[in-house]
């Protein structure tokens, strides 16, 4: 059976994405390109962000020394493609395993970056049963 595209499965497809985001954050660095990006998600109760910092070594070699896994989790653009395939690559030879697939998401709908990622799954918010869908993406306020 074909896969379902994302944007037809309705808004549960984004709720499920930031909830594996958040869980996967506990134990494994999230490696992002901008600060905006690190904002963003922090919004959204996701915790160990880092943002690539120039030179692009001193980042790799924290990832390194304090983690064995890392997700990568950049932009979709030609550019973006780029750098993530180079820092990986970097990660990779430094023995940390990279984690690409929350990209995948941004590949298969028209979310083509992390800044504006709550803006985007606000404007995305759909219509079932003649009711507008709540989206309940924000961690809980203890």
């Amino acid at each position: 059976m074909a896969r379902k595209n994302p944007q037809d499965r309705g808004m549960g497809v984004f709720r499920d994405w930031v909830d594996h985001l958040r869980n996967a954050s506990k134990d494994k660095i999230i490696l992002v390109q901008y600060k905006t990006d690190k904002d963003e998600l922090e919004q959204l109760g996701i915790k160990n962000i880092l943002y690539l910092t120039k030179p692009e070594y001193k980042v790799i070699e924290q990832i390194a020394s304090t983690s064995k896994e890392c997700i990568l989790l950049f932009n979709v653009n030609d550019k973006s493609n780029e750098l993530c395939q180079k820092i990986r690559a970097k990660l990779e030879e430094n023995g940390v395993k990279v984690n690409t697939r929350f990209r995948k998401l941004m590949f298969t709908t028209d979310m083509r970056e992390i800044r504006g990622l709550i803006k985007y799954i606000r404007n995305k918010a759909t219509w079932e049963e003649g009711k507008r869908v709540a989206i309940d993406i924000f961690p809980e306020k203890k």
